[in-house]
């Protein structure tokens, strides 16, 4: 039982929090290439910065290139 009240504990304290340096993106329609901020947190990745991925010019959300 105290193994998982630990485990909950570091999620609600943050320290499940991975950040990654940056995270490529590519425009589906300028092919504008550009490394974004992101982070895992609760299973999941999110935007650092939610307008980080839209492109600067089209305004049209960008795609994730796979490594």
């Amino acid at each position: 039982m105290e193994r998982k009240l630990k485990g909950l504990d570091a999620y609600i304290t943050g320290a499940n929090i991975h950040y990654e340096e940056a995270v490529p993106h590519k425009c589906p329609k300028c092919g504008a290439e550009r490394q974004v901020q992101m982070f895992y947190e609760w299973g999941g990745w999110f935007y650092q910065n939610d307008d980080d991925s839209y492109c600067g010019s089209c305004k049209v959300e960008m795609d994730i290139i796979e490594k």
